[in-house]
């Protein structure tokens, strides 16, 4: 059987009113105290009455939370998660975690209490406010940071990077302050054009350490809003130069995914696009090729004559270069807004989403997509995707990439040849019915990366999705990828929630987090945390998707970041939504159950 813990009645907003009034005039308040007037009034009372219950046991496990408690206290930062945390391991120091909140404010938690052991502000003038949303990386005892910064005067917007000493909590000075910049070259071959800083915003950075030396980091940059007529970007940033203080050689390289110099919104023909949204940012795998450099786009133009490559994985190599390596006659005036599968099959280092032969078109409810082709539909309603990252897997002794998009389906494709698409499995049905419209189509379905882990010598992927409306299902899937007699495929081998249950139309009606495998013994756990009222945080065995631990989070799960697994401890980045000015960190400890 699996045990869900017993939950707190709803609160009522006269209930929620009293508590602020009494910690007001208290003239302090708990941690506690504090998340519940914050908190929508619903939640902050079941955390209030519920935050010494934070536990959860199975047969299996057992879950607890270690803070908040009311006699544990979390540091509370002002900001939300964007960045999700990292947990450090120094020689000769005890294990920490690192936390980014939005505000620009670097800081360090003991792993085992949480306690706050230091505190740096990322380098800013006093006429400019810092934004970090961009993942971290560390490399060597630093940390890589790269943030935003805005002019309160001017309104001019930098992209800056930092590095941060984590042995001493503070800005490493070795390492002078660098301002990402580029130009590339326009695809008509007259001139070129600029890295716009006030319409980018940084993703995630991704560190690549070589043999001897620093080696590289890579800077992923989608879009600041979400529209098609913009440039996605990718840094390659030199490290050992930037030690030298060497900062014009710094940035070794730059790659632009579309190459018109001229954007607008498609009206005249010129359309650009292509960002990289995913949290998880580039990905790097080292082959018996050579390195390889992943990354995904996002909507916009998709012209392999114009070297425009939106709504495609691509494959680079160190130094930012890249060639689609497609067949030239195959691909000769192929249509750019649906391109055809004999041209997008022969392409070695592009992959680029479309039908199988068998597969239905989608069809949302709202008929957006009745007239137009599989690519125009995913640009209509934009399910691109670019906020996704793919996984490499082995199976039956051949190497795989598994990926998904926004509008809810997932990728077999062949990883020695990216435009090989052996199976696609749409996970979900579209948002919206007739009598229970979508509340919001373009937030699709799959934002996330996905997870890997190893059943009996075989890849086993999960994959998170959510939907809107009351109607359709959305959970945690996990994929089995099998070589059969009819070619490689997905199987699906589990489900939670059940689908045909009411919990599967409930949970996740908004992004969860992404999922993390943690081993318990033999056996591969995945944890999610669900970005509802609820704040279900699941364990789920992947072996056979039962689950494991179901437990409420103290606050709202930040959605789209990825919890820490360390020493069998979840570390949770949790947020109040709605306001910026309250973000803190949760903690679990999760143990085997004793017979």
């Amino acid at each position: 059987m699996v045990y869900v813990p017993r939950r707190s009645p709803p609160s009522t907003l006269l209930l929620a009113a009293i508590l602020g009034m009494l910690c007001l005039g208290a003239g302090g308040c708990s941690l506690k105290d504090k998340i519940a007037r914050r908190l929508l009034p619903a939640h902050a009372m079941a955390l209030k009455t519920e935050i010494n219950q934070g536990a959860a046991t199975s047969d299996f496990l057992v879950v607890k939370r270690l803070w908040p408690t009311t006699k544990r206290k979390s540091e509370i930062f002002p900001g939300y998660f964007w960045a999700s945390p990292v947990l450090v391991q120094l020689p000769g120091k005890a294990p920490f975690l690192v936390v980014l909140p939005s505000s620009g404010v670097v800081a360090a938690l003991d792993a085992a209490s949480g306690r706050r052991l230091w505190q740096t502000q990322l380098p800013h003038a006093d006429t400019e406010s810092p934004e970090l949303r961009a993942a971290p990386a560390q490399v060597g005892e630093n940390l890589m940071v790269v943030y935003t910064t805005r002019d309160k005067v001017s309104g001019v917007i930098s992209h800056r990077a930092a590095m941060i000493d984590l042995r001493r909590g503070a800005v490493n000075a070795a390492f002078r302050p660098l301002t990402l910049t580029a130009t590339a070259p326009a695809a008509d071959g007259k001139g070129s054009f600029t890295f716009a800083p006030d319409w980018q915003l940084p993703r995630a950075v991704t560190y690549d350490p070589a043999p001897s030396g620093l080696g590289h980091a890579y800077v992923t940059f989608g879009a600041d809003r979400d529209q098609g007529a913009w440039h996605g970007w990718l840094f390659e940033v030199d490290l050992d130069a930037w030690a030298r203080g060497n900062t014009t050689k710094a940035i070794s390289s730059a790659f632009s995914t579309t190459s018109e110099s001229d954007c607008d919104d498609g009206t005249e023909g010129k359309l650009c696009g292509g960002g990289l949204w995913a949290y998880g940012g580039a990905q790097i795998f080292h082959t018996g090729e050579g390195d390889e450099i992943l990354v995904q786009t996002g909507n916009g133009r998709l012209d392999l004559a114009r070297k425009s490559y939106s709504q495609a994985v691509l494959r680079l190599r160190p130094g930012l270069t890249f060639n689609p390596r497609c067949d030239v006659a195959a691909c000769a005036g192929t249509n750019p807004r649906d391109p055809s599968n004999a041209c997008l099959a022969t392409c070695r280092d592009l992959f680029v989403p479309r039908l199988l032969p068998a597969d239905t078109p989608p069809h949302p409810v709202d008929h957006s997509c009745d007239k137009l082709s599989y690519m125009g539909c995913l640009e209509f309603n934009d399910w691109d995707l670019g906020s996704v990252s793919p996984v490499r897997v082995e199976a039956g002794g051949r190497s795989f990439y598994v990926t998904a998009g926004k509008g809810g389906d997932v990728f077999l494709i062949d990883a020695g040849r990216l435009g090989v698409l052996y199976d696609r499995v749409q996970v979900l049905d579209l948002c919206g019915t007739a009598t229970d419209p979508c509340p919001d189509q373009n937030s699709g379905l799959i934002i996330t990366q996905p997870a890997v882990a190893t059943i009996d010598g075989n890849p086993v992927v999960i994959i998170p999705s959510f939907n809107r409306d009351a109607t359709h299902a959305a959970g945690v899937t996990a994929y089995r990828v099998r070589v059969t007699d009819q070619g490689p495929k997905l199987q699906v081998a589990w489900w939670v929630p059940d689908p045909a249950g009411l919990q599967a139309r409930t949970w996740f009606r908004a992004p969860p987090t992404r999922p993390v495998v943690q081993m318990i013994g033999t056996e591969p756990v995945v944890w999610v945390a669900d970005n509802s009222r609820g704040g279900h945080l699941l364990g789920i065995r992947v072996r056979d998707g039962r689950v494991l631990a179901d437990i409420a989070a103290g606050g709202w799960p930040m959605r789209n970041s990825k919890p820490v697994i360390f020493n069998n401890m979840l570390y949770l980045p949790a947020a109040v939504q709605g306001h910026d000015d309250l973000t803190w960190i949760e903690a679990y400890s999760i143990s085997a159950r004793r017979p």
